[in-house]
């Protein structure tokens, strides 16, 4: 089967309303709204901005200047950060 592989396609959104399987690049110009998106892996070059919501960074944040994850755990009133192998601080939130 042989694969067009210069395709353009135009049109409303019921054309799409259906699986569609991508064997090379997709680009995009405008925005993609999505209500879920579920990916298996995905790597971002330097940046992600986040405009609200919860963020799990399982391994501790690590900023751009450094190479050490950096934890932060709260428990009770009590905000814990902490550096693998350089220590910790904490604070009581009142």
């Amino acid at each position: 089967m042989a694969i067009n592989t210069s395709s353009k396609y135009y049109g409303s959104e019921s054309y799409f309303n259906g699986n569609v399987t991508f064997y090379k690049d997709v680009n995009l110009f405008g925005n993609l709204n999505l209500n879920e998106l579920v990916i298996n892996r995905l790597r971002v070059g330097s940046a992600v901005t986040i405009s609200s919501g919860i963020v799990t960074a399982f391994n501790g944040f690590i900023s751009v200047a450094n190479t050490t994850p950096v934890r932060i755990g709260l428990s009770g009133n009590r905000v814990v950060f902490s550096a693998v192998g350089i220590g910790s601080t904490s604070f009581i939130l009142s």
